[in-house]
Protein backbone atom coordinates (compact mmCIF):
# COMPACT_ATOMS: atom_id res chain seq x y z
CA UNK A 1 0.00 0.00 0.00
CA UNK A 2 3.03 2.38 1.01
CA UNK A 3 4.58 1.60 -1.97
CA UNK A 4 1.22 2.18 -4.55
CA UNK A 5 0.87 5.67 -2.61
CA UNK A 6 4.56 6.39 -2.96
CA UNK A 7 4.07 5.60 -6.77
CA UNK A 8 1.20 7.75 -6.88
CA UNK A 9 2.66 10.96 -5.71
CA UNK A 10 5.56 10.36 -8.05
CA UNK A 11 3.62 10.25 -10.90
CA UNK A 12 1.46 13.70 -9.73
CA UNK A 13 5.04 15.31 -9.17
CA UNK A 14 6.22 14.45 -12.39
CA UNK A 15 2.44 15.70 -14.09
CA UNK A 16 3.07 18.70 -12.15
CA UNK A 17 7.34 19.46 -13.02
CA UNK A 18 5.93 18.37 -17.41
CA UNK A 19 3.30 21.13 -16.80
CA UNK A 20 5.58 23.67 -15.30
CA UNK A 21 8.24 23.06 -17.94
CA UNK A 22 5.07 23.34 -20.67
CA UNK A 23 3.86 26.61 -19.16
CA UNK A 24 7.33 27.92 -19.75
CA UNK A 25 7.09 27.55 -23.57
CA UNK A 26 3.73 29.58 -23.45
CA UNK A 27 3.34 33.42 -23.61
CA UNK A 28 0.00 35.53 -23.22
CA UNK A 29 -0.54 38.53 -25.34
CA UNK A 30 -3.44 40.78 -23.75
CA UNK A 31 -4.47 43.46 -26.72
CA UNK A 32 -6.27 46.20 -25.07
CA UNK A 33 -7.08 47.75 -28.72
CA UNK A 34 -8.32 44.78 -30.41
CA UNK A 35 -10.57 47.20 -32.79
CA UNK A 36 -7.63 48.44 -34.31
CA UNK A 37 -6.13 46.80 -37.29
CA UNK A 38 -2.57 48.28 -36.97
CA UNK A 39 -2.53 47.31 -33.72
CA UNK A 40 -4.01 43.79 -34.50
CA UNK A 41 -1.37 43.39 -37.61
CA UNK A 42 1.38 44.34 -34.66
CA UNK A 43 -0.03 41.44 -32.35
CA UNK A 44 -0.01 38.74 -35.04
CA UNK A 45 3.92 39.77 -35.55
CA UNK A 46 4.61 39.62 -31.98
CA UNK A 47 3.02 35.84 -32.27
CA UNK A 48 4.46 35.09 -35.24
CA UNK A 49 8.01 35.91 -34.00
CA UNK A 50 7.58 34.00 -30.49
CA UNK A 51 5.90 31.04 -33.08
CA UNK A 52 9.38 31.12 -34.85
CA UNK A 53 11.36 30.60 -31.59
CA UNK A 54 9.10 27.39 -30.56
CA UNK A 55 6.82 29.85 -28.21
CA UNK A 56 2.97 29.09 -27.28
CA UNK A 57 1.36 31.82 -27.73
CA UNK A 58 -2.25 32.77 -26.03
CA UNK A 59 -4.00 35.70 -27.45
CA UNK A 60 -6.23 37.60 -24.64
CA UNK A 61 -8.54 40.80 -24.77
CA UNK A 62 -8.18 40.98 -20.95
CA UNK A 63 -6.15 39.48 -18.43
CA UNK A 64 -6.43 37.86 -14.46
CA UNK A 65 -2.81 36.10 -13.56
CA UNK A 66 -1.43 33.11 -15.49
CA UNK A 67 1.71 32.65 -14.10
CA UNK A 68 3.64 32.74 -17.72
CA UNK A 69 5.27 35.91 -19.69
CA UNK A 70 2.98 38.60 -20.62
CA UNK A 71 3.10 41.15 -23.16
CA UNK A 72 0.10 44.12 -22.68
CA UNK A 73 -0.30 45.85 -25.67
CA UNK A 74 -2.56 49.67 -25.66
CA UNK A 75 -3.24 52.33 -27.75
CA UNK A 76 -3.26 55.57 -25.25
CA UNK A 77 -5.05 57.86 -27.85
CA UNK A 78 -4.56 60.46 -24.81
CA UNK A 79 -6.22 57.96 -22.30
CA UNK A 80 -4.33 56.09 -18.95
CA UNK A 81 -3.43 52.91 -18.95
CA UNK A 82 -6.57 50.66 -17.78
CA UNK A 83 -5.86 49.67 -14.05
CA UNK A 84 -5.54 45.79 -14.58
CA UNK A 85 -2.36 46.95 -16.37
CA UNK A 86 0.09 46.10 -13.44
CA UNK A 87 2.78 49.17 -14.64
CA UNK A 88 2.87 52.81 -12.65
CA UNK A 89 4.37 55.53 -13.69
CA UNK A 90 4.78 54.82 -17.88
CA UNK A 91 4.60 58.22 -19.17
CA UNK A 92 3.22 57.47 -21.71
CA UNK A 93 4.15 59.43 -25.81
CA UNK A 94 2.46 62.23 -27.23
CA UNK A 95 3.32 62.87 -30.36
CA UNK A 96 2.55 60.78 -33.30
CA UNK A 97 3.16 57.30 -33.99
CA UNK A 98 5.35 56.95 -31.11
CA UNK A 99 5.49 54.38 -28.56
CA UNK A 100 7.25 52.73 -25.22
CA UNK A 101 8.55 49.65 -24.15
CA UNK A 102 8.38 48.88 -20.71
CA UNK A 103 9.99 45.43 -18.64
CA UNK A 104 8.82 44.37 -15.17
CA UNK A 105 10.07 41.02 -14.36
CA UNK A 106 8.19 38.46 -16.27
CA UNK A 107 5.57 41.49 -18.46
CA UNK A 108 6.55 43.65 -20.80
CA UNK A 109 4.40 46.35 -21.73
CA UNK A 110 4.30 47.94 -25.44
CA UNK A 111 1.86 51.13 -25.47
CA UNK A 112 1.33 53.66 -28.41
CA UNK A 113 0.33 57.21 -28.97
CA UNK A 114 -1.73 56.00 -31.08
CA UNK A 115 -2.93 52.50 -33.29
CA UNK A 116 -0.03 53.07 -35.66
CA UNK A 117 2.61 53.75 -32.66
CA UNK A 118 1.76 50.89 -30.86
CA UNK A 119 1.71 48.98 -34.19
CA UNK A 120 5.61 50.11 -34.32
CA UNK A 121 6.45 48.77 -30.52
CA UNK A 122 4.96 45.53 -31.73
CA UNK A 123 7.27 44.89 -34.61
CA UNK A 124 9.77 46.27 -32.32
CA UNK A 125 9.49 43.99 -29.67
CA UNK A 126 8.76 41.38 -32.77
CA UNK A 127 12.43 41.94 -33.59
CA UNK A 128 14.32 41.61 -30.27
CA UNK A 129 12.71 38.23 -30.07
CA UNK A 130 13.29 36.98 -33.41
CA UNK A 131 17.29 38.74 -33.20
CA UNK A 132 17.69 37.41 -29.81
CA UNK A 133 19.50 33.96 -29.62
CA UNK A 134 18.57 33.35 -26.89
CA UNK A 135 15.16 31.43 -25.84
CA UNK A 136 12.86 34.46 -25.54
CA UNK A 137 12.85 35.82 -21.83
CA UNK A 138 11.16 39.41 -21.10
CA UNK A 139 14.26 39.92 -19.49
CA UNK A 140 16.07 40.30 -22.54
CA UNK A 141 13.97 42.60 -24.00
CA UNK A 142 15.22 46.27 -24.22
CA UNK A 143 13.03 49.35 -23.20
CA UNK A 144 12.24 51.82 -25.47
CA UNK A 145 10.80 55.30 -26.29
CA UNK A 146 10.85 56.00 -29.36
CA UNK A 147 9.29 59.01 -31.66
CA UNK A 148 9.47 59.23 -35.60
CA UNK A 149 11.90 62.09 -36.55
CA UNK A 150 10.12 62.34 -39.91
CA UNK A 151 6.59 63.09 -40.40
CA UNK A 152 6.26 61.48 -43.79
CA UNK A 153 8.15 58.65 -44.94
CA UNK A 154 7.68 57.30 -48.41
CA UNK A 155 7.95 54.68 -51.04
CA UNK A 156 7.23 56.09 -55.08
CA UNK A 157 6.27 53.42 -56.82
CA UNK A 158 4.50 53.31 -60.48
CA UNK A 159 1.91 51.56 -61.83
CA UNK A 160 2.94 50.22 -65.42
CA UNK A 161 0.17 49.59 -67.95
CA UNK A 162 1.42 46.36 -68.71
CA UNK A 163 1.15 45.42 -65.31
CA UNK A 164 -3.01 46.92 -65.18
CA UNK A 165 -3.90 45.02 -68.23
CA UNK A 166 -2.40 41.75 -67.60
CA UNK A 167 -4.63 40.16 -64.46
CA UNK A 168 -2.11 37.63 -63.65
CA UNK A 169 0.34 40.54 -62.80
CA UNK A 170 1.85 41.25 -59.47
CA UNK A 171 -0.43 44.34 -59.33
CA UNK A 172 -3.53 42.29 -59.15
CA UNK A 173 -1.53 39.35 -56.72
CA UNK A 174 -2.74 39.91 -52.97
CA UNK A 175 0.20 37.79 -52.05
CA UNK A 176 2.61 40.41 -53.59
CA UNK A 177 0.59 43.63 -51.73
CA UNK A 178 0.56 41.67 -48.33
CA UNK A 179 4.20 41.02 -48.57
CA UNK A 180 4.60 44.39 -49.79
CA UNK A 181 3.09 45.96 -47.14
CA UNK A 182 4.37 44.38 -44.60
CA UNK A 183 8.23 45.15 -45.41
CA UNK A 184 6.79 48.83 -45.53
CA UNK A 185 5.68 48.63 -41.89
CA UNK A 186 8.47 46.75 -40.58
CA UNK A 187 10.76 49.38 -41.99
CA UNK A 188 8.52 52.03 -40.61
CA UNK A 189 7.39 53.52 -44.24
CA UNK A 190 3.90 55.04 -43.53
CA UNK A 191 3.29 56.28 -47.14
CA UNK A 192 2.00 54.84 -50.33
CA UNK A 193 3.16 57.54 -52.50
CA UNK A 194 1.76 55.99 -56.08
CA UNK A 195 3.07 57.99 -59.35
CA UNK A 196 0.48 56.61 -62.56
CA UNK A 197 0.56 55.48 -65.49
CA UNK A 198 3.65 54.69 -67.07
CA UNK A 199 4.38 52.47 -70.05
CA UNK A 200 6.98 50.53 -70.10
CA UNK A 201 7.31 50.33 -73.74
CA UNK A 202 6.87 53.34 -74.89
CA UNK A 203 8.52 55.28 -71.63
CA UNK A 204 6.22 57.85 -71.29
CA UNK A 205 3.27 58.89 -68.30
CA UNK A 206 -0.33 58.35 -69.47
CA UNK A 207 -3.73 59.72 -68.36
CA UNK A 208 -4.48 56.83 -65.62
CA UNK A 209 -8.05 57.59 -65.66
CA UNK A 210 -8.81 55.18 -68.80
CA UNK A 211 -7.48 52.19 -66.78
CA UNK A 212 -9.78 53.23 -63.93
CA UNK A 213 -13.03 54.26 -65.09
CA UNK A 214 -15.52 53.71 -68.02
CA UNK A 215 -18.35 56.18 -69.04
CA UNK A 216 -21.01 55.59 -71.37
CA UNK A 217 -20.34 59.12 -72.52
CA UNK A 218 -16.78 58.42 -73.61
CA UNK A 219 -16.73 54.52 -75.00
CA UNK A 220 -13.95 55.64 -76.86
CA UNK A 221 -10.68 55.45 -74.14
CA UNK A 222 -9.83 52.16 -75.27
CA UNK A 223 -9.83 49.75 -71.71
CA UNK A 224 -13.07 47.06 -71.71
CA UNK A 225 -15.39 48.06 -68.88
CA UNK A 226 -15.04 44.95 -67.26
CA UNK A 227 -11.32 45.41 -66.49
CA UNK A 228 -11.07 48.93 -65.30
CA UNK A 229 -13.80 47.77 -62.99
CA UNK A 230 -11.20 44.54 -62.04
CA UNK A 231 -8.17 47.54 -62.14
CA UNK A 232 -10.17 49.61 -59.80
CA UNK A 233 -11.32 47.27 -57.40
CA UNK A 234 -7.99 46.33 -56.95
CA UNK A 235 -6.92 49.61 -56.16
CA UNK A 236 -9.60 50.27 -53.75
CA UNK A 237 -8.23 46.70 -52.32
CA UNK A 238 -4.48 48.28 -51.95
CA UNK A 239 -5.73 51.10 -50.11
CA UNK A 240 -7.64 48.66 -47.80
CA UNK A 241 -4.35 46.35 -47.25
CA UNK A 242 -2.54 49.48 -46.72
CA UNK A 243 -4.90 51.01 -44.48
CA UNK A 244 -4.45 48.05 -41.76
CA UNK A 245 -0.55 48.30 -41.35
CA UNK A 246 -1.16 52.05 -40.79
CA UNK A 247 0.03 53.29 -44.53
CA UNK A 248 -1.41 56.16 -46.23
CA UNK A 249 -1.53 55.75 -49.94
CA UNK A 250 -1.84 59.05 -52.11
CA UNK A 251 -2.09 58.96 -55.98
CA UNK A 252 -0.29 61.33 -58.15
CA UNK A 253 -2.38 61.67 -62.24
CA UNK A 254 0.62 62.36 -64.74
CA UNK A 255 -0.18 63.22 -68.11
CA UNK A 256 -4.04 63.51 -68.66
CA UNK A 257 -3.49 64.19 -72.42
CA UNK A 258 -1.31 61.25 -73.11
CA UNK A 259 -3.00 57.23 -73.73
CA UNK A 260 -1.72 54.20 -74.46
CA UNK A 261 -5.76 52.98 -75.03
CA UNK A 262 -8.27 54.74 -77.24
CA UNK A 263 -8.92 58.04 -78.64
CA UNK A 264 -7.33 61.11 -76.46
CA UNK A 265 -9.50 63.65 -75.42
CA UNK A 266 -8.66 67.52 -75.62
CA UNK A 267 -10.48 70.52 -74.98
CA UNK A 268 -13.76 71.39 -72.76
CA UNK A 269 -14.06 67.37 -73.54
CA UNK A 270 -10.91 66.20 -71.34
CA UNK A 271 -12.23 68.92 -68.59
CA UNK A 272 -15.34 67.44 -68.62
CA UNK A 273 -13.80 63.69 -68.53
CA UNK A 274 -11.16 64.17 -65.51
CA UNK A 275 -14.15 66.27 -63.47
CA UNK A 276 -16.39 62.81 -63.90
CA UNK A 277 -12.97 60.80 -63.33
CA UNK A 278 -11.70 62.97 -60.36
CA UNK A 279 -15.00 62.88 -58.83
CA UNK A 280 -15.29 59.05 -58.89
CA UNK A 281 -12.11 58.62 -57.56
CA UNK A 282 -12.69 60.32 -54.69
CA UNK A 283 -15.91 59.69 -53.72
CA UNK A 284 -15.17 56.06 -53.77
CA UNK A 285 -11.74 56.29 -52.06
CA UNK A 286 -12.46 58.15 -49.74
CA UNK A 287 -9.29 56.54 -47.10
CA UNK A 288 -7.17 58.31 -49.90
CA UNK A 289 -4.31 60.54 -48.10
CA UNK A 290 -3.51 62.98 -50.84
CA UNK A 291 -4.54 62.92 -54.61
CA UNK A 292 -2.52 64.81 -57.22
CA UNK A 293 -1.22 65.45 -60.46
CA UNK A 294 1.49 66.80 -62.79
CA UNK A 295 1.85 70.21 -63.87
CA UNK A 296 4.61 71.07 -65.50
CA UNK A 297 5.09 67.92 -68.55
CA UNK A 298 1.24 68.19 -69.14
CA UNK A 299 1.06 70.91 -71.48
CA UNK A 300 -2.04 72.21 -69.92
CA UNK A 301 -3.01 75.88 -69.15
CA UNK A 302 -4.27 76.74 -65.49
CA UNK A 303 -7.22 77.40 -65.78
CA UNK A 304 -7.72 73.09 -66.63
CA UNK A 305 -6.39 72.08 -63.48
CA UNK A 306 -8.70 75.03 -61.60
CA UNK A 307 -11.77 73.55 -63.59
CA UNK A 308 -10.68 69.94 -63.98
CA UNK A 309 -9.32 69.43 -60.50
CA UNK A 310 -9.22 71.75 -57.80
CA UNK A 311 -13.04 72.45 -58.00
CA UNK A 312 -14.16 69.08 -57.80
CA UNK A 313 -11.83 68.16 -54.74
CA UNK A 314 -13.51 71.36 -52.83
CA UNK A 315 -16.64 70.51 -53.40
CA UNK A 316 -16.46 66.18 -52.89
CA UNK A 317 -13.12 65.84 -50.23
CA UNK A 318 -12.34 69.30 -48.86
CA UNK A 319 -10.31 67.20 -46.10
CA UNK A 320 -7.58 65.54 -48.68
CA UNK A 321 -4.65 66.81 -49.61
CA UNK A 322 -3.36 68.03 -52.91
CA UNK A 323 0.06 67.35 -53.99
CA UNK A 324 2.36 68.37 -57.12
CA UNK A 325 5.96 67.65 -58.11
CA UNK A 326 7.50 71.00 -58.74
CA UNK A 327 9.22 70.10 -62.21
CA UNK A 328 8.09 72.95 -64.75
CA UNK A 329 5.69 74.25 -62.65
CA UNK A 330 5.52 77.84 -61.49
CA UNK A 331 5.73 78.56 -57.92
CA UNK A 332 3.89 81.74 -58.11
CA UNK A 333 0.90 79.82 -59.37
CA UNK A 334 1.79 77.35 -56.60
CA UNK A 335 1.45 79.90 -53.94
CA UNK A 336 -2.15 80.94 -55.44
CA UNK A 337 -3.24 76.97 -54.73
CA UNK A 338 -1.36 76.75 -51.44
CA UNK A 339 -3.81 79.44 -50.22
CA UNK A 340 -6.48 77.76 -51.47
CA UNK A 341 -5.95 74.56 -49.53
CA UNK A 342 -4.17 75.38 -46.23
CA UNK A 343 -2.43 73.59 -44.53
CA UNK A 344 -3.44 70.49 -47.23
CA UNK A 345 -0.64 71.32 -50.53
CA UNK A 346 2.39 69.47 -50.79
CA UNK A 347 4.67 69.83 -53.10
CA UNK A 348 7.33 67.39 -54.41
CA UNK A 349 10.61 68.96 -55.80
CA UNK A 350 13.54 66.91 -56.50
CA UNK A 351 16.18 65.80 -54.02
CA UNK A 352 18.85 66.19 -56.39
CA UNK A 353 17.66 65.72 -59.71
CA UNK A 354 18.01 63.00 -61.11
CA UNK A 355 20.87 61.22 -58.99
CA UNK A 356 21.38 60.29 -55.50
CA UNK A 357 24.88 60.70 -55.55
CA UNK A 358 25.06 63.14 -51.86
CA UNK A 359 23.11 62.47 -49.07
CA UNK A 360 22.13 66.27 -48.73
CA UNK A 361 20.28 68.64 -51.12
CA UNK A 362 23.27 69.54 -52.85
CA UNK A 363 21.94 70.89 -56.56
CA UNK A 364 21.36 74.36 -56.11
CA UNK A 365 21.10 75.14 -59.61
CA UNK A 366 21.39 74.19 -63.40
CA UNK A 367 24.77 72.42 -64.36
CA UNK A 368 24.14 73.76 -67.61
CA UNK A 369 22.50 76.92 -68.68
CA UNK A 370 20.78 75.53 -71.12
CA UNK A 371 18.67 72.91 -67.76
CA UNK A 372 15.83 74.26 -65.92
CA UNK A 373 16.04 74.73 -62.72
CA UNK A 374 13.81 72.24 -61.63
CA UNK A 375 16.70 69.66 -61.15
CA UNK A 376 17.02 72.17 -57.88
CA UNK A 377 14.63 72.68 -54.97
CA UNK A 378 14.49 75.82 -56.59
CA UNK A 379 12.55 78.89 -54.15
CA UNK A 380 10.70 75.75 -52.53
CA UNK A 381 12.23 75.85 -48.63
CA UNK A 382 10.54 79.24 -48.14
CA UNK A 383 9.66 81.44 -45.39
CA UNK A 384 6.82 82.01 -44.80
CA UNK A 385 5.98 78.80 -46.58
CA UNK A 386 2.40 78.13 -47.95
CA UNK A 387 3.36 74.49 -48.67
CA UNK A 388 4.66 71.36 -47.48
CA UNK A 389 7.72 69.97 -49.13
CA UNK A 390 8.12 65.90 -49.89
CA UNK A 391 11.39 66.01 -50.79
CA UNK A 392 10.91 63.64 -54.06
CA UNK A 393 14.40 61.22 -53.65
CA UNK A 394 15.19 59.57 -57.27
CA UNK A 395 18.17 56.85 -57.31
CA UNK A 396 17.22 55.57 -61.12
CA UNK A 397 19.71 57.25 -62.55
CA UNK A 398 22.25 57.07 -59.91
CA UNK A 399 25.09 55.73 -60.62
CA UNK A 400 26.17 55.09 -56.59
CA UNK A 401 23.42 52.78 -56.04
CA UNK A 402 25.82 50.83 -53.72
CA UNK A 403 25.70 53.96 -51.21
CA UNK A 404 22.44 52.69 -50.02
CA UNK A 405 23.93 49.71 -48.34
CA UNK A 406 25.72 52.15 -45.79
CA UNK A 407 23.13 53.11 -42.77
CA UNK A 408 25.01 56.49 -42.37
CA UNK A 409 24.24 57.46 -45.58
CA UNK A 410 20.64 56.82 -45.52
CA UNK A 411 20.91 58.22 -42.21
CA UNK A 412 22.35 61.43 -43.16
CA UNK A 413 19.99 61.58 -46.24
CA UNK A 414 16.77 61.19 -43.82
CA UNK A 415 18.60 63.79 -41.25
CA UNK A 416 18.78 66.46 -44.51
CA UNK A 417 14.35 65.94 -45.66
CA UNK A 418 13.45 68.76 -42.57
CA UNK A 419 15.49 71.18 -44.78
CA UNK A 420 12.60 73.92 -46.06
CA UNK A 421 10.30 72.27 -42.92
CA UNK A 422 9.82 69.23 -44.52
CA UNK A 423 7.74 66.52 -44.14
CA UNK A 424 9.85 63.83 -45.11
CA UNK A 425 10.76 62.11 -48.47
CA UNK A 426 9.41 60.03 -51.21
CA UNK A 427 11.75 57.76 -52.63
CA UNK A 428 11.48 55.64 -56.11
CA UNK A 429 12.55 52.01 -55.89
CA UNK A 430 14.95 50.57 -58.25
CA UNK A 431 11.75 49.18 -59.77
CA UNK A 432 9.70 52.36 -60.71
CA UNK A 433 10.74 52.47 -64.64
CA UNK A 434 11.42 48.29 -64.33
CA UNK A 435 9.30 45.08 -64.73
CA UNK A 436 8.35 43.86 -61.63
CA UNK A 437 8.69 40.21 -61.33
Amino acid sequence: MLGRTFRLFSFSLLLCTATVFARADVWDVVNLSKDEPPVVHGVQAIEKALQSRGVNVVLLSDGGESGVPRVWVFSSSGEKLPPNVPFRNVELPARPESYVIRVAKRRILVVGSDPVGTMYGCLDLAEQIRWNSDKPDPRHVQERTARPFLQVRAVNPFLHIQALTDTTSWYFSDDFWNSYLDLLAESRHNLLDIHAAYDLRKTNFPNIFPYFFSFKEFPDTGVPPELTRKIFAQFKRIVALAKERGIHVALMNYNTAVTSAGKALTGEELIDYTRRCVRRLLTEVPDLWAFGFRIGESGQSEDFFERAYLQVIRQVAPHVRVYTRTWGANPERLAQVAAEFPGRFVVEPKYNGEQMGLPYQGIVEPIEPNLPPAYSYEVYPVEPQPWRILWQVRTNGTHRIFAWGDPDFVRRTALSCRLGCGLGYTVEPLSAYYPVD
